[in-house]
Formats: structure tokens, C-alpha cells, sequence
């Protein structure tokens, strides 16, 4: 290399070495500026008897305060931020809380009642060792009457977790991972957790839920297909006690026929084998798929027989034979 060129090298690398320091150096400059300005809007805000100026006022606040993560991710401030930690006495976690709760402005908002029920569950401990129902439900009512933008930061952490193998030790906890995902309008990434797990009843449980989910979507298509999947499933894996779940599932795709063969069949099997053993002698799901058929008396029948253990059978074999327009 020529000394010409050597030197203009050296001369680049010098310069790039001084001039990255010295953004990160603007970046912060300009986040503090920002943050005291941020922190002055607060202060108006907590100063003020009027609720709409106080809410007009912390919403500023808020978009200074983004705008720092976002425009000017380099500062030091940023990072704070981001990781929750507090900037002095300023908790940003709280204040995001805090922005939140402005929902219920309007005490009859649906956005407030959800926020209400978010301050009653009890925080996501890490590291996450199974899903919880109750943020995962949180998440799909957020999706479909609230915040969808909260959806994906309360599902991710335990998506995350399952992935790593987190919870293992129970494989029908991962139903609540995929059936929040598919409630929320992820039923492919709903499918990838559902295909990873091996147990039969968590297996056809997630599949029959992404299909529902798919046929009020309007996806009929894509339904009827997984509906088939867990048929085939269940076929293959002998899963007998399951029988139930995908006769619903085919009825719902509107496979009225084959729904209503299959579990004609799976009742005649599994009742003449186990008629003498009151307590054992069919699974829940098939008196439920009665009502869903719209057979009262079979559907009462079987009611009788898994009430007992499974109570919750009671108003989802009497709501779906009403929905049929048949009375008990």
C-alpha cells in the first residue's frame, strides 16, 4: 500500500473513531434536554385539578419520552428507559402504568375495565416456568376488545418460554399458549406450538381451538383442513379418548355427516366397553359434541354419566342443545 493511501486510511479510521463517540455524546445531550422537558410536562400534569388538561398533559409526556427510545436509541437515557430502570426517583414502568390507566377517564370504557383486571392479576414471575392462564386470557380480551398493541408483550414472554422448554413437565399447559395465539389472530405460529406437542389431548384440544378460531375468522378453508389434521391425528396416535373433540371440530367446519358418524361410532364403542363403569364411561367431550349434535336425549344421557367429575359439562351441553333450539 502506498504511504498516500496508508495516510488517508489512517486519516478515515481516526476520524470514524472520533465521530461515533461523538454522536452518542449528541444522542444523550439531546435525551436529557428532552427528559427535563418531559419531566417539566410531568410536573404541570400532577399540578393540575382539570382531568382532560392532566390527561392531555401526561400523553405529552408519554410521546417525549418514546420519542427518546425511538429517535435516539444510542443514549444512555434510552437504555434506561427501555430497561425500566429509574432515572432518579422517575419509574418509567410506573408512568406507563400510569398512561394506561387513563383509560378509565371513562369508567364504562371496556379499556378501563381491562386495565382494572390487569391490576388485579399477580405480576409474570422470571424466569417463566409454565403459562399462565390469566395473562394469556388478558391478552385475547386485549385483542379483541382493548389495546391490541399490549397483545404481543404479554403472549411473547411465555411463547419465548415454551420454546426453551420451559414447563415441559406439563404437556397440556401449552394448550394456553396456542389457544391465545389463535384467538389473537396468529393461528400459523398457533399451528408451530400445536405440532410440537405429542400428548393427545393437548394436541387435538389445540387444533379443534385454531380451527374455531379460523371459522369465525371466516377462513372455512383453512379450518376444515385442520379439522381433517386432527381427525388423521387422532386416528394415528389412537387417540379414543379424543373422539369427542374432533367430531366437534368437524361439525363446526360444517362436516355436519362425518361429525355426526364419527361420534355415533366412538359412542357406541366406548359406552358398550365401559357401561358397567359409570364414572369411566366416556370422555366429557362426547356429551358436549351430543349437545353440539343437537340430541337431547343422547346428550342428557351422557351428561349424567361425566357431570359428576366434570361439572362444567353441565352448561355446555345445555347451552349448546339450546343454541340447537332443543329443550332438555
Amino acid at each position: 500500500m502506498s504511504g498516500c493511501r496508508a495516510g488517508i486510511l489512517l486519516l478515515v479510521l481516526l476520524v470514524w473513531g472520533w465521530s461515533a463517540p461523538a454522536a452518542a455524546q449528541d444522542q444523550s445531550a439531546q435525551a436529557n434536554r428532552q427528559f427535563v422537558q418531559a419531566m417539566q410536562v410531568l410536573q404541570r400534569a400532577d399540578s393540575t385539578y382539570d382531568a382532560q388538561e392532566q390527561a392531555k398533559l401526561l400523553l405529552e409526556a408519554d410521546r417525549l419520552l418514546t420519542d427518546i427510545i425511538t429517535r435516539l436509541p444510542e443514549s444512555n437515557l434510552a437504555v434506561q428507559l427501555i430497561t425500566n430502570q429509574f432515572v432518579g426517583d422517575f419509574d418509567y414502568g410506573d408512568f406507563k402504568a400510569r398512561i394506561r390507566g387513563l383509560a378509565c377517564n371513562d369508567a364504562t370504557a371496556n379499556a378501563c375495565l381491562l386495565h382494572r383486571v390487569e391490576g388485579l392479576i399477580a405480576p409474570i414471575e422470571y424466569p417463566i416456568a409454565a403459562p399462565r392462564w390469566d395473562w394469556l386470557s388478558l391478552a385475547v380480551a386485549q385483542y379483541h376488545l382493548g389495546d391490541k398493541g399490549r397483545v404481543r408483550p404479554i403472549i411473547a414472554p411465555f411463547l419465548q418460554a415454551l420454546r426453551r422448554g420451559a414447563g415441559k413437565q406439563e404437556a397440556s399447559q401449552d394448550l394456553f399458549v396456542g389457544r391465545a395465539l389463535a384467538l389473537t389472530g396468529e393461528a400459523e405460529l398457533a399451528l408451530q406450538v400445536t405440532r410440537g406437542i405429542n400428548d393427545c389431548s393437548t394436541r387435538v384440544y389445540n387444533l379443534a381451538d385454531i380451527a374455531e378460531a379460523l371459522v369465525w375468522q371466516g377462513s372455512t378453508g383453512r379450518a376444515a383442513e385442520l379439522a381433517e389434521e386432527a381427525a388423521e391425528y387422532a386416528r394415528a396416535q389412537s387417540c379414543a379418548w379424543e373422539l369427542g373433540l374432533v367430531a366437534q371440530a368437524l361439525l363446526h367446519v360444517g362436516n355436519e355427516a362425518r361429525a355426526r358418524t364419527l361420534f355415533l361410532n366412538t359412542v357406541e364403542e366406548q359406552f358398550s366397553r365401559f357401561k358397567d363403569k359409570r364414572g369411566n364411561c366416556c370422555p366429557p367431550e362426547l356429551a358436549v359434541a351430543a349437545g353440539d349434535l343437537g340430541d337431547p336425549n343422547l346428550a342428557l344421557g351422557l351428561l349424567r354419566t361425566v357431570q359428576e367429575e366434570s361439572p362444567w359439562t353441565v352448561p355446555q351441553v345445555l347451552g349448546r342443545l339450546g343454541a340447537r333450539g332443543r329443550r332438555p
